[in-house]
């Protein structure tokens, strides 16, 4: 056997130990998200309290982590427009860095309504039927909206930062210079500093500005004390719009 012959066979037995490491390590991967448990029940929540009484109750468990109910946070808070409700968005993330989500739409009252009310002012308040339709349809759109990422949420933190973008949608030329966090109109938070909170700024999803197509990029981050923002999503549009197939 020539030597140019055994030195290709070792090439070859190398780069299928390599695939084979790469198939166990990808089959091994933790890819499933910890699952939020909401109980049964009417909260009120007052703008400006603290998310105690959102977060009691509430539980995770993750496939391979087990109980994760203490990373639990308040995603975000979206009141409705009838003023008396609200969407509730939670989140928790597993050691593998896959992010559990689960809604509730809970009573609310604003600041204005009760300026002393703290945590422990929750109550049950009836709902009527109709009511209760009404807000079930209107949470369903709202919950549709944010879970899209096109949701402008007031810029008040509840203590998770708050991003706001300037638009949700962006047309570019073909090589046009472009830098994401211009996108960026505010940024929040009860404690943390804006200018930290952009410099720590997360943006996932892919886009090529030297290829025409259709990308989307998700905005978030966190703030020092691990409170995630909402999620806000941009739709890059490079080049003509009416010749572009959906990016993949």
């Amino acid at each position: 056997m020539t030597i140019k012959r055994r030195i290709n066979i070792l090439l070859f037995l190398i780069m299928c130990g390599l695939i084979g490491a790469c198939y166990w390590v990808r089959s091994t991967k933790d890819r499933v998200a910890p699952v939020i448990t909401v109980p049964e029940r009417e909260v009120t929540y007052t703008e400006g309290a603290g998310t105690e009484v959102l977060l009691a109750g509430l539980s995770a468990t993750d496939d391979k982590d087990g109980d994760c109910t203490k990373d639990i946070h308040v995603y975000d808070i979206s009141a409705m427009d009838d003023g008396e409700h609200a969407l509730v968005i939670y989140a928790v993330y597993d050691k593998a860095y896959n992010l559990g989500k689960a809604t509730e739409t809970v009573n609310y009252r604003g600041s204005d309504a009760q300026e002393t009310a703290t945590a422990a002012d929750a109550q049950i308040i009836p709902v009527t039927p109709d009511t209760e339709a009404d807000v079930t349809t209107e949470a369903a759109d709202m919950e549709k909206k944010v879970e899209e990422g096109y949701d402008d949420p007031p810029l008040i933190s509840h203590g998770a930062p708050v991003i706001r973008l300037k638009t949700h949608e962006l047309k570019l030329e073909v090589g046009e210079d472009f830098d994401p966090i211009t996108i960026v109109e505010k940024v929040v938070d009860d404690d943390d500093e804006e200018e930290d909170l952009i410099d720590g700024m997360y943006f996932d999803g892919r886009f090529d500005i030297d290829k025409a197509g259709t990308y989307e990029v998700w905005y978030y981050c966190e703030d020092s004390d691990e409170n995630l923002s909402n999620t806000a999503k941009l739709r890059i549009i490079v080049g003509d719009e009416s010749n572009l197939s959906e990016y993949e």
